[in-house]
């Protein structure tokens, strides 16, 4: 490769990079957007108990997820354009991952509650334990775009999932003021980031195991870091 080519190609990833940071930037800008919006409207409509509630419920969902974060998509980047190959693979093990984290949130929904003294946590434990399910469904092929630093498609997922949640939450709350309008935000978001990422980049989903070792061994050191991590700051 010459000097000249070298250069064209540095400079338009270069470009890429910038274009998928400033794509990102916006993405959050946006959610958090949403975010705060959603929590002065819900502020006026709910009470702290309410928000109380969904935060021990969601907390705990969000220990167990630190605790098991499977980093699929590194694994597929680091498997390069061989990755597709993958594919089912990846998608198995979210979905496997997902329903196991919400078999342990229905246990959490017999044990916490009972220690926290609250008959109403048993059921808002149950159907939080489905949002890691629903998230578990995501497409695969989004690897291809960060592979590609182009973080269009990433973008509209993001703003998609939570403008759907704040316009489900508002709703909600609006006609039926308790924090069951909270937990719907939260599903909602997860449904439509999982659903919007075929229709961004179609796949077909299929179950298969056969390169399972391949995930796993090279997420092991991840996740075992993400584990220590969880622990110091949790």
């Amino acid at each position: 490769m010459t000097d000249s080519a070298r250069s064209t190609a540095g400079s338009s990833t270069a470009h890429k990079m910038m274009s998928g940071v400033l794509l990102l930037s916006m993405a959050r800008w946006l959610v958090r957007t949403f975010g705060l919006v959603s929590t002065v409207v819900l502020a006026r409509i709910l009470t702290p108990e309410d928000f109380g509630l969904v935060a021990v419920a969601t907390a705990y969902m969000g220990l167990l997820e630190s605790f098991s974060g499977l980093p699929v998509t590194a694994a597929l980047l680091n498997e390069g354009p061989q990755a597709s190959a993958l594919y089912p693979t990846a998608f198995s093990l979210q979905v496997i991952r997902g329903g196991l984290l919400a078999m342990l949130g229905l246990l959490g929904a017999l044990a916490v509650p009972w220690l926290l003294d609250d008959p109403r946590l048993p059921l808002l434990f149950l159907v939080t334990a489905i949002q890691p399910l629903l998230a578990g469904f995501h497409n695969p092929r989004f690897s291809e775009m960060d592979r590609a630093l182009d973080y269009r498609a990433e973008t509209i997922r993001q703003v998609v999932g939570r403008a759907a949640a704040f316009v489900v939450t508002i709703v909600i709350a609006l006609a039926h003021p308790t924090y069951w309008a909270l937990i719907a935000g939260l599903l909602t978001s997860a449904a439509f980031t999982s659903a919007s990422s075929y229709y961004l980049i179609p796949w077909r989903p299929r179950f298969g195991l056969q390169g399972w070792r391949r995930i796993v061994g090279f997420s092991g050191w991840v996740v075992g870091a993400n584990m220590m991590r969880s622990v110091s700051e949790r």
